[in-house]
């Protein structure tokens, strides 16, 4: 299926998107640089997930449709079903995507994820970042590998609210 881009400046800096004709996200890429043919169909788009990233009231129902398969889609959709304000482990992760040994696997798919902010990659933590997730935000080294900026993973978990003090008894730690 024929697929168009666009692009859009957002607080988390240059966003791209590729949708189908039906409206399916493809793929979204961070730090992304506008781009030859992008066309303005998906910006206000672009703009709405960047919005709904920072306002908790706000929820979008969005078609994805990421070129993956197999356990790699499995992993995906392990990693979707983390709530806001919650935080999975990679072996988490592996457990809910029915194959429990597979942690190296699931942060590969971590890091090739096609969709993020839409499957939430950076709600996925080191285990070992555990319950002194306040301290990673000093220290976004110990939130784990993020692409493209490991600092940006921290930049989107602010946005999302898990560093203000009126959330920090709500976090969640999913083993």
């Amino acid at each position: 299926m024929p697929t168009e881009r666009s692009f859009a400046v957002t607080p988390l800096g240059g966003i791209a998107l590729e949708g189908r004709d039906d409206g399916a996200i493809v793929s979204l890429t961070l730090c992304a640089r506008p781009g030859n043919d992008d066309t303005p169909r998906f910006e206000p788009l672009i703009r709405d997930i960047a919005t709904a990233l920072s306002d908790r009231l706000t929820t979008l129902e969005l078609a994805v449709a990421p070129d993956v398969a197999g356990l790699h889609l499995d992993v995906l959709r392990a990693i979707a079903s983390v709530p806001r304000l919650s935080f999975a482990s990679y072996s988490e992760i592996a457990r809910r995507a029915g194959r429990p040994r597979a942690v190296r696997f699931v942060a590969s798919c971590v890091g090739k994820n096609p969709v993020p902010l839409l499957v939430p990659c950076h709600r996925v933590v080191p285990l070992s970042c555990g319950r002194n997730i306040h301290d990673a935000i000093r220290r976004p080294l110990l939130l784990g590998n993020f692409t493209p900026d490991r600092r940006l993973k921290a930049d989107i978990l602010r946005l999302e609210g898990y560093f203000d003090a009126k959330n920090s008894a709500l976090i969640n730690f999913l083993s």
